[in-house]
């Protein structure tokens, strides 16, 4: 049995459905990314833990002010996650 520490675990952000619905819900102009993201399969894991500004620029979002909104986002869900860094039993 081993510990993994630092990974965030939201209840309601699990599958690429669930982080399409996230994005999606930033308004219309977030449509294009939400459709982007589904096709290369980011869940809920994968947006908590390992993406950032970066990572969404690779995932062709190029307008700072609309990565900017999704970063903030990121956090506000991260900030909902049962414990802040949560850790999961692998």
């Amino acid at each position: 049995m081993c510990f993994i520490l630092g990974v965030y675990i939201h209840n309601d952000l699990k599958t690429v459905d669930d982080v399409y619905k996230q994005i999606i819900s930033l308004g219309d102009d977030y449509l294009t990314y939400a459709i982007n993201l589904h096709k290369q399969e980011v869940d809920g894991y994968w947006l908590l833990n390992y993406i950032n500004d970066e990572e969404l620029t690779k995932h062709g979002i190029e307008n700072k002010n609309h990565r900017q909104v999704i970063l903030r986002k990121i956090e506000q869900m991260k900030n909902e996650c049962p414990e802040k860094y949560a850790t999961k039993e692998r």
